[in-house]
Parts: structure tokens; C-alpha cells; sequence
């Protein structure tokens, strides 16, 4: 009872006035169907009926505040979800203890590269190389470092950039195989979005 005093002590801080008088660019109509791709998304993704509720006050508090434009609902929508997801759905950080503070292969990428200076074009196509390993199953096993590390070997060999090793091919060379006989594999009709990706101008940035 206590809680709950509590959260309704609470429900004057986001109070929702009639926003749709001040959005000229918007309708009712239109944030319906937002609420409804919100609703598709809670059902898809079997996300907790609280998710969804936290989801549409976040976005008539932002409407409260903030003219905004019919193509950028989805923009609203999108992040909203996120926050409540992050806010309520505890299901999988309780299983990881709630610790996700890891060293990913994409950080000891870029850290490796900054080391000796890699050429943003040759960087380009060491996370496109990473990215591919990503998806394959067989790989999960490596160590981050140690995929983040051939990665960036597969590459510097593919480019003849001149990285001085101090390390034993040895270390990786499994992975390195993989990597060669994944970049040498067509890719499958699922596959095709990462070769889309690899060919968008924002992604080398």
C-alpha cells in the first residue's frame, strides 16, 4: 500500500493536457496508428503490458512539450519503447546478474586500430569482417579480444598495411581460417543486409 501511495503521490508530475491543440502537423488519427505499431511491437516481442503503457506516456509527455512532425512519430515511438524496455523488462539482464560491462570485439577493434593507425577504409572493412563473424554460430567460443584481434590481421593482410605484430599467429589462427573460409562463403538470401550496410556512407563513420 505503501508503494502505491507512493506512485500516486506521483501521477501529477506527468499529467497529459489536450497536446493534439498545439500539433499542428499531427492528428489523433496519427497517433493512433503509432500506438497501434507500439502495441504490434509489445505483441511480437511478448514485452510486459507495463512496457507498453510506460511507452504511450512517454510519448504524449514528450507531445506535451514538443511540436513535432507526422514523419517523425516513428522516431518518438522507437526510443520511447526502449526506455520502458530498459526500464521494465528485467528478464534477461537478471540472467547476466545484471552486468553487461564487457570488453566487446567491436571496442578491442577500434582500440587496436587507433593503435597503428589503420586507414579509415581498411577500419571499414575489418568491422565488416567482424560484423560477418557476428553471425556465425561457430565463432562463439573466441574470446572478444581474440576475434576484435584477427579481425583486424584478416584485414591488414587484405590491404597490405604494415601492423608490427608482437604477437604469435599462432595466438588465432583458428579464427583466422574461419574468418577467411566466412569471407570466402556466399552469403544466404537472411545475409544480404550486412552487404547493404557495408555499402552506407554513415557506417564507416
Amino acid at each position: 500500500m505503501d508503494s502505491f501511495n507512493c506512485l500516486r503521490s506521483r501521477e501529477g508530475k506527468f499529467s497529459i493536457d489536450d497536446h493534439m491543440k498545439r500539433q499542428v502537423h499531427l492528428s489523433k488519427s496519427i497517433r493512433t496508428l503509432l500506438v497501434d505499431w507500439i502495441l504490434e511491437i509489445q505483441e511480437t516481442f511478448k514485452l510486459s503490458h507495463e512496457i507498453l503503457y510506460v511507452t504511450v506516456m512517454l510519448v504524449d509527455v514528450f507531445l506535451c512539450e514538443v511540436v513535432t512532425n507526422k514523419d517523425k512519430m516513428q522516431l518518438l515511438g522507437a526510443p520511447a519503447l526502449l526506455t520502458a524496455s530498459k526500464f521494465h523488462e528485467k528478464c534477461n539482464l537478471r540472467t547476466i546478474g545484471y552486468d553487461v560491462g564487457v570488453l566487446l570485439s567491436y571496442c578491442c577493434l577500434q582500440r587496436y586500430a587507433a593503435c597503428g593507425e589503420i586507414a579509415v577504409s581498411a577500419l571499414t572493412l575489418a568491422r565488416y569482417i567482424l560484423e560477418l563473424f557476428l553471425m556465425d554460430y561457430d565463432t562463439i567460443t573466441f574470446s572478444y579480444s581474440t576475434t576484435g584481434a584477427a579481425a583486424l590481421f584478416v584485414t591488414s593482410r587484405m590491404v597490405g598495411e604494415k601492423l608490427g605484430w608482437n604477437i604469435k599467429i599462432a595466438y588465432f589462427a583458428e579464427i583466422v581460417t574461419m574468418l577467411n573460409k566466412a569471407l570466402d562463403r556466399k552469403l544466404e538470401d537472411g545475409m544480404k543486409t550486412i552487404r547493404n550496410k557495408i555499402q552506407i556512407k554513415n557506417f564507416i563513420s
